[in-house]
Order: structure tokens, then sequence, then C-alpha cells
């Protein structure tokens, strides 16, 4: 469970109920907002009795929590949201809280309020886009409103707020330094980005997609040997997300700055990789907030590792892998919470039409590319913990946890598998250059020991120094051959 959410038994209190029982909520949610409405003719001053609402908003959306003195109409706006959820609610933060302690949750707990605050920049209006006065509205309704009045008295609009950094509330807006800190904590929390929910799909029905295509500009030094590769490949991933608020159009160092720093990018992992390195200068990222799409580019430079087999050696053929996973380091993104969709390879043109008499690699042909996603798991906990023991006692636990929270039955390797993709350079050997340069020569450093058996039988001295000296000439060259020829447990046509 979310930490301040409801913890892993009482968060589902919603999700796992029947849908009576589901309803019984949004009556309660009612019946506060008609205590709150009649409590709006006494003297009482409680804040929950300053919304004379007792029914779901025109646009039932949320909007009622990004304004001031709406805490109860924002209780029932939450409440109809995950009622509509249904048995998916369990995907969405704001719903795992235990919404039948009343509105007062969104007093008492400021982590559920943020999650609150964040679906309600999805679905109905991102503060981003807030003028001074909605803005100022919008500070009342959160827990910064004391930043209320010196944002007003400083003209910031909701695009100013999310661009204000800690030195600019210390030294212009002259805000203390505890305030300035709690602010740009609480701002951080509100903007930091989330997995992406495509458009037009439900949270936690859905699996979200990244489409992700490879583009191979150079493969070389392939080494049988070490059993590696190096490659350069341009890596792009397409998706479209509802939580897009701004547009970004970045590359280099700016894609960590300003708004582009909000928008959520798939932290990738090679585990094929024995070394990696991604240029900052060559990464790229573009949002479109009319479309609510966006795209990221990065340029890979690595060395690979990948099993070979030299069975028909020198005739043989490869298929090269480059495998790249998610980065699931706040577990997360499991396959089952993002997924790599649809997935394509391609050798890049330069490479497969070279100038006229020119070669990309030395001593093989790159025939194609090709793509398949699939699951990867970093770390097989199953095994590692045994049988029995602390560890395997842990696992339990978490597994018993997180099936309860989502009412499944999933193991807890399903809970650490994510999604992968690998791209497989198919790359064919030369086989002319051993034919000419090795077995051409071997067949006729052989074909020379017949002159012995032409030779006059009395002439042994000679005939033996031929054959000897054959001998001698076969066996360096087979010493010069060990050094270029794989080295295997069985025989090839080359031995």
């Amino acid at each position: 469970g979310q930490p301040g959410a409801g913890g892993g038994g009482r968060h589902g209190a919603i999700m796992r109920s029947p849908s009576g029982a589901t309803a019984g909520l949004l009556t309660s949610a009612l019946a506060w907002a008609c205590i709150s409405s009649a409590g709006a003719q006494t003297t009482t001053s409680s804040p929950y009795q300053q919304s004379t609402v007792a029914a779901p908003s025109s646009n039932g959306r949320l909007c009622a929590c990004q304004q001031e003195g709406q805490f109860v109409q924002c209780f029932v706006e939450i409440i109809a949201e995950c009622e509509a959820a249904g048995p998916y609610a369990a995907a969405l933060p704001m719903c795992r809280a235990d919404w039948s302690q009343g509105p007062g949750v969104l007093k008492a707990d400021p982590i559920v309020f943020i999650e609150v605050i964040k679906a309600s920049a999805v679905k109905c209006r991102h503060p981003y886009t807030f003028t001074i006065a909605e803005q100022a509205d919008f500070l009342g309704a959160t827990v910064l409103g004391e930043f209320k009045d010196v944002f007003v008295a400083n003209k910031i609009t909701g695009a100013r707020m999310t661009e204000v950094t800690l030195h600019q509330l210390l030294t212009v807006i002259k805000v203390p330094l505890g305030d300035a800190l709690d602010f740009i904590e609480g701002k951080n929390l509100f903007l930091r980005p989330t997995p992406p929910v495509n458009v037009g799909t439900r949270e936690g029905r859905d699996v979200p997609t990244v489409q992700l295509t490879f583009n191979v500009k150079s493969v070389r030094e392939i080494d049988v040997v070490k059993f590696e590769f190096q490659a350069v490949l341009d890596i792009v991933m397409h998706w479209s997300d509802q939580n897009i608020w701004a547009e970004c159009k970045a590359n280099g160092d700016f894609i960590e700055q300003g708004r582009c720093q909000y928008v959520w990018k798939p932290k990738l992992l090679f585990p094929n990789a024995r070394h990696i390195e991604i240029p900052t200068s060559r990464q790229y990222l573009w949002t479109d907030h009319a479309t609510k799409t966006a795209m990221y580019q990065i340029e890979v430079i690595g060395t690979f590792a990948a099993p070979m087999s030299f069975r028909t050696f020198p005739r043989d053929q490869h298929e090269l892998p480059i495998t790249v996973a998610v980065d699931d380091t706040n577990g997360d993104l499991t396959r089952l919470a993002l997924r790599w969709e649809p997935v394509s390879a391609r050798l890049d043109k330069r490479i497969i039409n070279p100038d006229e008499g020119k070669d990309t690699i030395s001593g093989w042909s790159l025939e194609s590319a090709s793509a398949r996603e699939h699951p990867y798991l970093p770390i097989d906990w199953i095994n590692l913990a045994g049988m029995r023991g602390p560890m395997r006692t842990y696992l339990n636990e978490v597994a018993a946890r997180v099936n309860l929270a989502t009412n499944t039955s999933n193991d807890i390797s399903m809970a650490n598998t994510v999604s992968a993709v690998t791209c497989e350079v198919v790359v064919r050997r030369t086989t002319i250059f051993y034919l000419l340069n090795y077995i051409m020569v071997v067949i006729m450093l052989t074909s020379l020991s017949w002159i012995t058996f032409i030779m006059e039988p009395s002439a042994l001295s000679d005939r033996c120094n031929i054959s000897l000296t054959l001998l001698l000439a076969l066996n360096v060259f087979q010493l010069i051959l060990s050094e270029l020829m794989p080295k295997t447990g069985y025989l090839t046509p080359m031995h």
C-alpha cells in the first residue's frame, strides 16, 4: 500500500467492496454534503461547512478540488470518480484511502491530497493554465494557501508557478526559508512525472504501451573469442499520455530543465551490455500538448554480449542481440503496468547501401534486423531466497500484501517482471575470404605433397625434405589459423 493512503489492508475498501458498498460510500458523501449545507446556516465555523453543494458538479471531474472552500464537494466528486472506476479503482492512488472517514481525510493526509490534486489536473484543468486569480484560488485549496497573497502580489500565473525556483522565492519574493522549502517540496511532489496513461484508455484496466524502434547505425568488431560485438544505434520511443500538460522541445542538458523535467521518460536497462555510453548531446525530447503525445530519442554506443554457434564455420550466420528493458526502480513499471508495443528494428540505410566499393564491417555482411517484446526478470528472487529462511519469509509476506492490495493472486516473480525488447541483428560471415586465404592455401600445400610420388625412388633425401617442409608449413599455418578460429568443443568444417 502507499504510505498515508490507507495501508495495505485498508486502501482496498472501495475497490474490493461489492457495488452496493461503493454506492453506500457515495450516499455517505452526499450525506456529508447535505450536513455541510445545513450547517452553513448556523454559526459553526467548521471548514467542511463552507460549501452548500449537495451533489456532484456538472462536470464531476474533480474541479471542486482546485477551488478554495470546496472540500466537501471535492470529497463528493472523489467518491463519484472511484465508483465510476469500478473494479479498476485500485489503480487510482486517490481511491486507496479510507474515505469512510469523510472529507476530513483531505486535511489529515497530505499525501492523499497531493494524489487528488494530481488527478484533478488530468480530469479537470492543469494549474499550468491558470490565470493569476485562478492560481490564487488553487493555492487556497491546497496546503500551500499561505502563498496565495504573495503570489498575487507578484503576478504569478500557473505557468510561472511551475518554474519558480528556491532562489527566486528567497531573494525576489522574500519568502522565509522554511516556507520556501515547503513550497518547493510540494511543487515537486505535484509535478513529479508518473507513468503514462495512454489517451483513450482506462487506468487500471488497460496496460499503457510505448512504441519502440531501433535504428542500427553500425555494427563492428564482432569478437568470436570474447563473444561480444560493438554497435551504435538510435532508440526512438513514442507514446501518448493523458498527463502531458505542456509543450517541450529540447535536447541535451535542457531535457532536465524547465517544464521538460516534468515529462515522464522511460529509464532503460541493457541486460546484455558490457559497456554502455549514451551521449547527452544525442538525446531529444518532444511533446505535443494538443495530441498528448511524446517522443524520446537517444543514441546508444555499446559493447554487447552475444552467444554464438560455429558448427557451420566459416559459413556461419549469427543473430546478435541488443536487449532493452524498463528500469523499474520504483516498483510501478512491471509488465502489468507498462509494455513496449509495437516494436520494430531496421538497419540504417547508410550501412545497407554504402557508397560504391566501400564496406561497413570487416569480414561480415549485415543481413537484417528484427525486434520482439518479451518479459524480463531483473532479479530472480524466488531462486535467490531458497525454500526457507528470513528472505523467503519476507518475500511471502510482501506477496501476500500485494495480492491483498490488488485483489489478485500473482507471485513475487510476476511483480518483478518488466517488459523488454530484444533487437537481433543478423550477420553472415564473408566465406570467400576464408576460401581464398585459408582453404585454397591448404589445398595447394597438400597438392604439393604428391610431387614426391613422381620423383626418382632413389632420391630419398629430397623426397623426405619436401614432405617434412610441407608438414612444417601446414603446422605453422595451423598455428596461425588457431588464433583466428573460434575455440569450440566440437569440430567445424575448418577443423
